[in-house]
């Protein structure tokens, strides 16, 4: 077992091959404790404490349990999958990606696909954050590697060395407006009445309030004057506009809602 799974007692059955582990789980300081029934034929059933005392002291047959074959239970990191996704709820994804700092920027490997007897390397992030390809990885693994290169880093703190260049905040800021725009010019497509469109920009910039700085009437006759095209009306804007905009759907409304 890994260091996040700890056998804290096993005991055989009373049939033959048959054996009881009961097993302690830390994961990101959250713990569990279940029981392991391990029958000899290949399978094991997963019992939390009040389930394993529901089937096998009340003999309750509908008891809930989960199943897995003993190559998974065999297989720290399989089976280190298997309960943080079935008992914590965590995300299943396809890779198992590993970050290390190999001494020329940052390896990125997938624990569960092997090549040449080690982890296999799918991609590998140059200092300057740029991103090479060796092996296929999925949208969703390919998405959390560029992530990583755009604003994570590894560093040796004992030497003060770092795997990747600083991260630029400018253009990393940049990047966030950019998505944001995008969400919001989407909202405001779908917007299906004059009315409805009308009271979003007056909501956005406090419009109702009497304390409002900005001149709504004239942010909603831009909206015309550019052609209801959001980008060209965002552009229009003045910088303090812009931003009143930003900050409003960063908090209401934020990439992803």
């Amino acid at each position: 077992m890994n260091n996040s799974i700890v056998i804290l007692e096993s005991i055989s059955g009373n049939k033959p091959s048959e054996q009881f582990d009961l097993l302690n789980i830390q994961v990101e300081h959250q713990a569990l404790v279940l029981v392991t029934h391990l029958r000899g034929n290949g399978y094991v059933k997963l019992f939390t404490l009040q389930s394993y005392y529901e089937y096998f002291v009340l003999n309750q047959e509908d008891a809930i349990c989960q199943h897995i074959d003993q190559t998974t239970y065999d297989s720290n990191l399989l089976l280190e999958r298997f309960i943080k996704h079935h008992y914590f709820g965590m995300p299943l994804f396809q890779e198992e990606l590993m970050f290390g700092f190999m001494g020329n920027g940052v390896s990125v490997c997938d624990k569960l696909r092997t090549q040449n007897h080690d982890y296999m390397q799918v991609a590998h992030i140059a200092p300057n954050r740029q991103v090479t390809y060796y092996n296929p990885v999925s949208d969703e693994g390919r998405a959390r590697i560029e992530k990583f290169a755009e604003s994570e880093n590894i560093t040796i703190g004992s030497q003060g060395i770092s795997a990747l260049s600083p991260v630029d905040k400018v253009t990393m800021k940049n990047e966030e407006n950019r998505k944001l725009l995008e969400h919001i010019s989407s909202r405001f497509k779908r917007k299906r009445s004059y009315l409805d469109l009308h009271n979003d920009i007056c909501v956005a910039f406090n419009g109702l309030s009497k304390d409002c700085k900005f001149d709504v009437n004239n942010l909603i006759s831009a909206w015309y004057r550019n052609e209801c095209d959001f980008i060209r009306w965002f552009n229009s804007m003045l910088p303090d506009e812009q931003e009143q905009l930003l900050k409003y759907y960063r908090k209401h409304s934020p990439v992803g809602s």
